[in-house]
């Protein structure tokens, strides 16, 4: 509850900035008790830091949008084309879906990392192991937070935006090692855009 104080006319009359000599034209039973909100500056500075927070927070989820950005798809004369589908539609779900999962995943692929990683063993294991664990955990948990809020917001615009990454938007429950560990090599491609498969690369002449 906001706090209430009686104060003299005089104060009153400079808290507002009206004149002293025109008290004398307020009844007296008016100017004898003047309420004032102390606490009605303090509450406005509040109300706007949580509006600033929440601006900041919408930016950051569309910071990284590419509108009217769609699947790449066959047209009519056979060329490889960017277009919005029905299918996209269940990006967002798919996204919000897989979000859960993702701390698991990356505690799992943080575990696998370690252990595989020949130079730690037999002695910088014991610490490394499990602080790499914990680490991927802790990443899976913030990342899964970032693919629920862009899977809400590819769910409410339909995918046209597709704000959700391309990794939230495949299920999988395979191990997940963040980036922040390792860097996620990109396979060889074998196919284009649309799906179809790239002719094979002809060996150079020697």
């Amino acid at each position: 509850m906001l706090s209430r104080c009686t104060i003299a006319p005089q104060r009153a009359a400079a808290y507002w900035g009206i004149p002293a000599t025109r008290l004398r034209n307020f009844p007296e039973e008016d100017a004898a008790i003047v309420r004032l909100t102390r606490s009605h500056g303090l509450a406005m500075r509040r109300r706007m830091r949580r509006l600033g927070t929440a601006l900041g927070v919408v930016l950051a989820l569309l910071a990284p949008a590419q509108v009217a950005r769609g699947a790449w798809v066959v047209d009519a004369n056979g060329a490889c084309v960017e277009r919005w589908t029905s299918a996209d539609l269940l990006r967002g779900p798919t996204a919000i879906v897989n979000a859960p999962l993702l701390p698991f995943r990356s505690l799992a692929g943080g575990a696998e990392y370690a252990w595989n990683t020949e130079e730690w063993w037999p002695y910088q294991i014991a610490v490394l192991g499990p602080a790499v664990t914990l680490v991927s955990a802790g990443f899976g948990a913030v990342e899964s937070l970032w693919w629920v809020a862009t899977g809400l917001a590819d769910t409410l615009t339909g995918g046209a935006l597709f704000l959700a990454p391309e990794r939230a938007t495949q299920l999988s429950i395979a191990p997940d090692v963040p980036s922040v560990i390792a860097d996620r090599p990109e396979p060889p491609a074998t196919t284009d855009r649309c799906g179809r498969p790239l002719p094979a690369a002809t060996p150079a002449p020697q």
